[in-house]
């Protein structure tokens, strides 16, 4: 047996490796790992996921090397793309160590990503609702909280619950109005206005895309949209207000403007009639 004094250490790597904490006689521990890990690197280039997760358990006779045997079969069925298993392994680990150092949020956040971009929105949204709510407990550095909130939103969006969306993008504005994906949420509005069910619900939310982004560069052509369609319902009051606000932003040469100008003079046409 290989032997060690009594407080050396090893790293090996990283998502890759395992800090084994060596006592005397711990040498033994230190040669397996080390085997592991050479190996790993051959079945890895060749994605023989199967047998990595049979290497892995045979580090499983030290108690202390299970979980991060478990952790590392985890990263093997994302890379097959199991993500159900994948994170049911992960969670699994959590369960059983509540402060593990290898089953971090990261890795949980990294599936419900890969559930977002394969379209499974349920799937996502299972993952990233109790992280936001655990995230919502953190005082420090709220970036990935901020985007959670955002990509919940966009998850509800996608499902065409709009009402959901909406709440997530209002907290999102109002808890964190300087973030960075307060910005992203206008062409998702844009976006739900377009898909509203009736003229009544589209208008809403380009009123509230206007009250929220009104330098934005496509607040022109919603006013526009606003105006046109109050015009076609006859709500000249409304349609006035539109396009007005829309001489007063545009040049003169826009084709935009001078829409605007023959629709006004057309019902003032109409109102002295």
């Amino acid at each position: 047996a290989v032997l060690f004094g009594e407080d050396e250490s090893i790293w090996f790597g990283s998502e890759k490796g395992v800090h084994v904490r060596q006592s005397s006689g711990d040498g033994d521990k230190l040669l397996i790992v080390q085997g592991v890990l050479t190996q790993e690197e051959v079945l890895l280039a060749k994605k023989d996921y199967v047998r990595l997760r049979t290497l892995y358990g045979t580090v499983n006779v030290f108690g202390d090397l299970m979980e991060w045997s478990a952790f590392k079969s985890a990263l093997t069925l994302e890379s097959e793309n199991k993500m159900n298993e994948a994170l049911a392994a992960l969670q699994q680990i959590r369960l059983d160590n509540p402060v593990s150092k290898w089953a971090t949020d990261f890795y949980v956040y990294r599936i419900a990503r890969k559930f977002e971009d394969a379209g499974q929105t349920d799937k996502a949204l299972s993952v990233y609702t109790p992280l936001m709510e655990k995230f919502k407990l953190m005082q420090k550095n709220t970036f990935r909280l901020e985007e959670i909130i955002f990509r919940i939103g966009r998850n509800y969006q996608s499902q065409r619950n709009t009402e959901k969306a909406l709440e997530m993008f209002k907290t999102l504005r109002q808890n964190f109005p300087n973030s960075p994906f307060v910005g992203e949420i206008a062409p998702l509005l844009l976006q739900a206005a377009k898909q509203a069910p009736d003229a009544v619900k589209s208008l809403a939310l380009y009123q509230q895309f206007l009250n929220n982004y009104s330098a934005h560069p496509e607040a022109a052509r919603v006013k526009w949209i606003m105006a046109e369609t109050y015009y076609a319902q006859a709500q000249s009051a409304f349609a006035e207000k539109y396009y007005n606000e829309l001489l007063g932003a545009l040049p003169s040469d826009s084709p935009m403007r001078k829409l605007s100008e023959k629709r006004l003079a057309k019902m003032q046409r109409a109102s002295v009639k």
